[in-house]
This record gives C-alpha cells, sequence and structure tokens, in this order.
C-alpha cells in the first residue's frame, strides 16, 4: 500500500521542465526604397503669358514701325523728286517768259491829302498822288519763277536731311517759309498787273498774307497730334486770307461793275486763277484737320502741286493774252 502511493506520487510529482521557448528570429523587413519618377515642375504659364504676349506686341510693333517708316521713306523720295522736277519746269517757264511775252508794266504809287492855294478855297483837302517806280511786270514774274526754283533745289538738296526731320514731326518749316514767299510775291504780282497800286494796299496785303502763312503753321503744329481737331488758328487763317483779297476784289469786280471802261479779260482770269490756288491751300489745310487725309507727306504734296499748277496757269494766260 505503501510502496503504490509512493509510486503514485513519483508518478505525480514529476518535474514539469519546460522548454525553453525557442527564438523567433524575424528576418529584418526589406526597407525598399520608392523609387517614384520625378514629378516635373509645370511652368505657370498663366502667369508669364502677358510677358509672352508682349514680346510678340513688341516684335510686331518694330515690324510694323520699320514697314511705315520705309513706306514714308519712299513717299519722301517721290515728293523730293516731284519738287525737283517742280524746280525744272520753274526755270522753263522764266525762260520762256523772257523770250516770249511782251512787256507790261506795273506802277507803285503813293497816295496823300495835299491842298491846291491856287484854288478858290485853299483849305480844300485834295487827294495826290506820286509814282514811286513803274515796273516791267516779266522781271516780276521771272523773279518769282525764279526764287521757286532755287528754294526747291536747295531744299531737295544741301536741306534734305533737315526736311526730312521736319515732315517726320509733323512739321514742314520749309514748307510754310516758301508758301510765304511764294504767296506774296505772286499777290503783290496780281495786285501790279490789275492797277492796284497804292503802296499802302500793296504793304497791307503782304502783311495779311504773312499773318495767314503764320497761323496756318499754328494750325499745323496744334493738329499734328491732336485726336481732335483744333480750329482756332485755322478759321483765323482764313479770315486774314479773305481780308488779304478784298483790295483785289473790289478793284476788279468795282472796275467791272461801274467803270466806264473795263480791263481785259485776262486782268480778271489772273486774279481769279491765283485765287482758286489760296482756295487749294485752305481745302488742303481743311482735310487734313478733319482727319480726311492725315498722311502727311501727302498733305505736303498737295501743297506744291497746287502751287505748280497756279504758276502754270498764270504763264499760260499771259502767253495767250501778251504773246509776242
Amino acid at each position: 500500500m505503501s510502496e503504490k502511493s509512493n509510486k503514485s506520487t513519483k508518478k505525480t510529482t514529476k518535474k514539469v521542465t519546460k522548454k525553453p521557448a525557442k527564438k523567433v528570429t524575424k528576418a529584418p523587413a526589406k526597407v525598399t526604397k520608392s523609387t517614384k519618377a520625378p514629378v516635373v515642375a509645370v511652368k505657370n504659364e498663366g502667369v508669364k503669358s502677358p510677358a509672352i504676349f508682349g514680346q510678340i506686341k513688341e516684335k510686331t510693333s518694330a515690324v510694323f514701325s520699320r514697314f511705315i517708316s520705309r513706306k514714308d521713306h519712299e513717299n519722301f523720295v517721290k515728293l523730293i523728286s516731284f519738287q525737283s522736277s517742280s524746280a525744272l519746269i520753274y526755270v522753263l517757264l522764266g525762260a520762256l517768259t523772257v523770250l516770249v511775252l511782251k512787256p507790261f508794266y506795273g506802277t507803285v504809287s503813293v497816295y496823300f491829302q495835299t491842298r491846291d492855294f491856287l484854288a478858290n478855297d485853299p483849305n480844300q483837302q485834295l487827294l495826290g498822288i506820286k509814282d514811286l517806280y513803274t515796273l516791267d511786270l516779266r522781271w516780276v514774274l521771272l523773279g518769282i519763277l525764279l526764287v521757286s526754283a532755287v528754294f526747291l533745289s536747295v531744299a531737295t538738296t544741301k536741306k534734305k536731311d533737315m526736311y526730312e526731320k521736319s515732315l517726320k514731326s509733323k512739321e514742314s518749316i520749309v514748307r510754310w517759309i516758301y508758301i510765304g514767299i511764294s504767296s506774296v510775291t505772286t499777290m503783290t504780282f496780281v495786285s501790279l498787273a490789275v492797277g492796284l497800286n497804292d503802296s499802302a494796299v500793296l504793304k497791307m496785303s503782304a502783311g495779311l498774307i504773312l499773318a495767314t502763312v503764320v497761323l496756318g503753321m499754328i494750325a499745323d503744329k496744334n493738329n499734328a497730334n491732336s485726336k481732335n481737331p483744333q480750329w482756332l488758328a485755322y478759321v483765323a487763317s482764313l479770315i486774314t486770307g479773305v481780308l488779304a483779297w478784298t483790295a483785289i476784289c473790289g478793284a476788279t469786280i468795282g472796275t467791272y461793275i461801274f467803270g466806264t471802261e473795263n480791263f481785259a479779260w485776262y486782268m480778271y482770269v489772273l486774279p481769279a486763277v491765283v485765287l482758286l490756288g489760296f482756295i487749294g491751300f485752305a481745302v488742303n489745310q481743311y482735310r487734313y484737320i478733319t482727319g480726311a487725309n492725315k498722311d502727311f507727306i501727302k498733305y505736303e504734296r498737295n501743297f506744291f502741286t497746287v502751287d505748280l499748277l497756279s504758276k502754270v496757269l498764270v504763264f499760260v494766260v499771259l502767253v495767250v493774252a501778251l504773246h509776242k
């Protein structure tokens, strides 16, 4: 009994020997570098697009300006060629003036008040006339034509660069000097041709014509870069121009209506031709101011075209009337 119990206790009292736990050695996790494709930075085109468009605009405007400047230069060359041809025509007309025309005269006189002390009333005021000089108007016409030829020759040769520069700035001082000289001398010539010989009236007409030219030049300057038409100087030039023609128109129309004897036909046609030339100047400038013709070189050429036609027509009238 005791032995069985001892066996059973031996069985039950066996040492429980725990097996040592096996170390689990896990393989270290491989860290794999993710090789992603590099992100390409996208430029913000929306921000830089105005700069790109600005560059395109600058290049386009540069090309356009070069094209315009080239075209303006070509037009200037044509203008110079036209003026050179006009100068040759004036020289030819001057030679024909001496060879073809008969002499015709104009007298410059001074009118003054005086008294006739031998009259019954010595205090009575009388009108006195003193002739200063008499001119052969052929030489006056020759002088006008030669001065025109010389002026145009100088402008198209020695002063060519200055002339082109002034046209680019839309201030043609050369043209206004030429128009001033030509207009005053032509006006004086026509006045003497129709018998308007009072020196005071001749000086007044010349002064009004010069004022017209100066006001026309101011009108050009005011409208050169103006978006809206500037009329003040232009209207003032029209007023002075009309006043300058009052004496000639009064002399010719008054003689035709009230005179016992009329002038020869060419004395009516001659001032009419020159007056049309002055009207042509005014219309040309009116079209420039209103914007109907903003091409300044074309505007310039129209002045010289009107001037040439006027002088050619004056010569033709005189040749028909006074040829040898």
